[in-house]
C-alpha cells in the first residue's frame, strides 16, 4: 500500500488547480457519470480524515508557522497569528438574573399558540405578544453509523 501522504500530494495545491479540480468533479456529476450521493459520502469521509489530521498535527504546523513571524504568505495563503475563541467569563449576579429573565421570556413566547394582549402596569399601555416565527433551512445531516 502506498503511503497516505502520497494521496494528499496528488490533490490540488494552488487556487487555479482547486477551481479546475472542482469544475471537473462537478461536470462529472452533472453529466451523470458519478452518483452525487456516493460522492457526497466520500467527501464526508475525506472531511473527517482531514479534521483528524489537522487536529493531530496542529501543534506541529503552528510551531512551524511561528518561525515565519506573525504574518506571512505561504503557498497562496496569507497566514496571520490571531486570537481565536476569545470569550469573557462574567461573575455578575445581575447579569445572570438578566440572562435568566431573557431565557424565561423566550420560553414563555415559545409556548404561545396565538397572539396575547398584555397590559403594562408601569406605562398603562397595552401591547400584543405574538408566538415566535420559526425559521430554518432544510438539508441533510450525515452521521457515521
Amino acid at each position: 500500500m502506498e503511503k497516505a501522504i502520497s494521496y494528499i500530494n496528488v490533490l490540488p495545491s494552488k487556487s487555479e488547480e482547486v477551481r479546475s479540480f472542482a469544475d471537473q468533479v462537478i461536470n462529472e456529476v452533472k453529466a451523470g457519470n458519478v452518483n452525487p450521493l456516493e460522492l457526497k459520502a466520500q467527501m464526508k469521509w475525506i472531511e473527517k480524515a482531514l479534521e483528524q489530521i489537522d487536529k493531530g498535527i496542529k501543534d506541529d504546523w503552528q510551531k512551524e508557522a511561528d518561525k515565519y513571524g506573525k504574518s506571512f504568505e505561504f503557498k497562496g495563503f496569507k497566514v496571520e497569528a490571531v486570537e481565536t475563541g476569545i470569550r469573557y467569563v462574567f461573575n455578575d449576579p445581575e447579569l445572570d438574573k438578566l440572562k435568566q429573565m431573557v431565557k424565561d421570556r423566550e420560553n414563555m413566547l415559545k409556548a404561545l399558540r396565538e397572539p396575547l394582549n398584555v397590559f403594562d402596569e408601569d406605562t398603562g399601555e397595552t401591547s400584543t405578544l405574538y408566538p415566535p416565527v420559526k425559521k430554518s433551512t432544510s438539508s441533510y445531516k450525515f452521521s457515521v453509523v
